[in-house]
C-alpha cells in the first residue's frame, strides 16, 4: 500500500508540474485512474 501511495503522489505531482494553470481534482482523478476523494486527500498531503 505504501509503495502504491508514493506512485500515486508522483503521478499527481507530474500532472501539477505539467499544468501550471492548474487542473481540477476530477481531471487529475481521470488521468491517473484514482477516486477523486483520494486525489483530494493526496493534494492535502502535498
Amino acid at each position: 500500500m505504501k509503495i502504491e501511495y508514493h506512485k500515486e503522489l508522483e503521478k499527481i505531482l507530474e500532472i501539477v508540474k505539467k499544468n501550471p494553470k492548474g487542473s481540477t481534482i476530477k481531471e487529475i482523478s481521470e488521468k491517473i485512474g484514482v477516486n477523486r476523494n483520494a486525489v483530494a486527500k493526496y493534494l492535502d498531503v502535498l
